[in-house]
């Protein structure tokens, strides 16, 4: 008798296990929302390919980017690529999404670089610095205060 109560008592057990891993919302077909009515689904959608030229033509027909271009030299900060705009006191690169800089920077860190000394050049420090904004591959540097709006407007490029 113990032997049966033993194993209806585990049969339940497994049951009531088994049901507690199941999902409690009921699955809707169609765009219905549980109230009857029609669920506003959103997707962000991003062109298959941009290049940092892409960018700037937008940030500058959107009105955000002031003053002259300055080129910057991409690799003492670990980027591809890059170009400043002092007057909006920006500093835009494009990233390997590999690479070390890019992870620290897209996670909210700081990188920095020490550069030693050689025949033609001096030791240089750059940085340490962090990120204002990423978009993908992107990433905005801020040399001084930066709009919202041109924070907003990096933001959506490619939205």
């Amino acid at each position: 008798m113990k032997k049966r109560i033993s194993i209806l008592l585990a049969a339940f057990l497994l049951g009531a296990a088994l049901s507690a891993c199941g999902n409690d919302v009921e699955e809707k077909q169609g765009n219905e929302s549980t109230d009857g009515t029609a669920k506003v689904v959103q997707t962000t959608v991003y062109r298959s390919e941009t290049t940092l030229a892409d960018l700037e033509t937008y940030l500058l027909e959107n009105g955000v980017l002031n003053g002259e271009r300055t080129e910057v030299n991409a690799e003492k900060v670990g980027a591809l690529e890059g170009f400043s705009y002092p007057d909006s006191n920006v500093e835009i690169y494009e990233y390997d999404m590999d690479s070390f800089p890019y992870d620290s920077l897209a996670t909210g860190g700081c990188v920095g670089f020490t550069y030693a000394e050689t025949d033609t050049t001096p030791a240089e420090t750059v940085g340490p610095f962090s990120a204002e904004a990423v978009n993908r591959q992107y990433v905005m540097i801020a040399t001084g205060d930066v709009s919202g709006e041109l924070r907003n407007t990096f933001g959506n490029f490619d939205r």
